[in-house]
């Protein structure tokens, strides 16, 4: 059978139109409504700063999207671009909105599924339960739990999918439960350990009941250990614009619900072996306006202070909210 060249034609554009829905797939436009949290602590709205942070503004975001939420890693591309993702494998972009320095809204955000090197989406919470992001160059570097590991990604197109299937870093025999791998990931940015990995189980703990935190550089596993205090576990952490490294850190109990805190740990403190105590810089709990918190970012301000963006994991629940606060270091 010989096709009339308007037959020609029409099979040509549905090809056409066949291959632009496949490329755009990956990176659909979704809508986030954001409503503006300006006071962190209602009972005394007229206090902006709290130990060392003053808090910039927040936003709670929601949308009708069923695959927003959860969201477990975050990291600023620059003033105001993100990458985040979502302990069920999907990835998040977009840019915050302020005016001055509170954030107002969300723009121009999208998301798709992760893929692996294949291309195929990365399904299930055995291999897909991301939670931790960090920027190295590029690439991306992500950590996820149960298979407890870290992959390689690039981050082009609207896809975010590996880039190789070894993987940057393995857990898997260092008996972490099932649901506490590694949340937080981050890369020394400078000086002696330059390029080393940092890996931030949830419940890691050594003989003397510190918080183990993994280093790997060269093929080469190495760790030292964050004093553990007042209940609070490892859910995130990144270095600041100066070299110092922040982590996030949450506990919760049945009574009094969520809590977060946020310490600072000196650089040149960081070497194998160490047991770090570091410096509190902020403390909350449910008479803040927090959730269950499990990403941070650090970013440079013009006057040489520094933004500190966290973000929380809604679980899908209609009890928790996805809350992105943001705070200012002098």
């Amino acid at each position: 059978m010989t096709l009339s060249g308007k037959a020609w034609a029409l099979v040509s554009s549905l090809l056409l139109w066949s291959c632009v829905a496949v490329m755009a797939e990956p990176g659909k436009s979704i809508t986030v409504e954001a409503r503006k949290i300006p006071v962190f602590l209602p009972q005394h709205p007229d206090r902006k700063h709290f130990v060392e942070l003053e808090f910039l503004g927040g936003l709670e975001l929601s949308s009708e999207d069923k695959g927003f939420g959860g969201i477990s890693g975050f990291r600023m591309l620059n003033d105001d671009a993100f990458l985040a993702i979502s302990d069920k494998g999907k990835w998040f972009s977009g840019k915050i909105i302020r005016e001055g320095f509170q954030p107002t809204g969300l723009a121009d955000i999208r998301t798709g599924r992760m893929r692996s090197t294949d291309g195929q989406k990365m399904k299930g919470k055995r291999d897909a339960d991301a939670e931790g992001l960090e920027r190295d160059g590029d690439d991306f570097l992500v950590s996820f739990e149960r298979n407890n590991r870290a992959l390689r990604f690039g981050f082009s197109g609207n896809h975010l999918k590996a880039t190789s299937a070894q993987a940057v870093f393995q857990l898997n025999d260092v008996g972490l439960e099932n649901n506490k791998g590694p949340e937080g990931i981050a890369l020394i940015p400078r000086g002696a350990y330059k390029g080393t990995v940092l890996a931030f189980p949830e419940h890691a703990f050594n003989e003397r009941g510190d918080l183990r935190v993994f280093m790997f550089s060269n093929g080469t596993r190495r760790e030292f250990s964050l004093v553990a205090s007042s209940g609070f576990s490892l859910t995130d952490a990144t270095f600041m614009p100066n070299g110092d490294l922040l982590v996030l850190e949450r506990r919760y109990s049945f009574f009094g619900g969520p809590g977060m805190r946020i310490r600072k740990f000196d650089l040149e403190e960081i070497q194998p072996g160490a047991v770090l105590a570091g410096s509190i810089m902020l403390t909350a709990n449910t008479d803040y306006e927090i959730d269950n918190m499990e990403g941070i970012s650090a970013t440079p301000l013009p006057d040489g202070s520094t933004r500190i963006t966290v973000i929380s994991d809604d679980n899908f629940s209609s009890d928790q909210r996805t809350l992105l606060l943001e705070f200012r270091l002098p």
